[in-house]
């Protein structure tokens, strides 16, 4: 789905990440719910989602690409989008691949999840991420880079505690 996910050959067989060119940015709800239907009914297993705010939005990726400031792709939000998902397919587990908690207040994500895990009975997986850009979180929510280990633990032992 947008925001990446990772190339398709990554997953094991049967599973499918969406990588953005798959989904225009201007996408209606049935033809992305005709979509994950058409990759059920294909025998997917799961579906993942990446999740990235801030993202080079050209083909120019480097250790300095991010110096021309914040660059956002406007990729689409994972829960919402699994939630879409989930309301379309009976059957497929419903994954982030590297959910970005950074972007999310604790409670706020939990919740969330909590809904999308009920509403798909049962079929979330979540991955999580630390990260790894720098620039991102000062773009993100102007967190602390230091700090993102403890905010990390943090938020999943407010998730697991859910």
């Amino acid at each position: 789905m947008a925001g990446g996910g990772g190339p398709a050959h990554s997953r094991p067989r049967g599973q499918r990440s969406w990588p953005r060119r798959l989904l225009p940015r201007r996408q209606r709800s049935r033809r992305l719910s005709a979509l994950v239907r058409a990759l059920e009914g294909c025998g997917s297993d799961a579906l993942w989602v990446g999740d990235r705010l801030v993202t080079p939005v050209d083909e120019e990726v480097g250790s300095n690409y991010l110096t021309r400031g914040p660059q956002t792709g406007r990729p689409f939000g994972p829960v919402l989008l699994l939630t879409v998902a989930a309301a379309a397919t009976s059957r497929v587990r419903l994954n982030t691949s590297t959910l970005s908690t950074v972007y999310y207040e604790p409670p706020h994500l939990a919740r969330q999840l909590t809904t999308l895990d009920v509403l798909g009975d049962g079929r979330l997986g979540v991955g999580a991420r630390l990260g790894w850009m720098k620039q991102e979180y000062g773009s993100a929510r102007n967190a602390d880079w230091h700090r993102r280990g403890k905010m990390l633990d943090d938020t999943l032992a407010l998730l697991q505690a859910w």
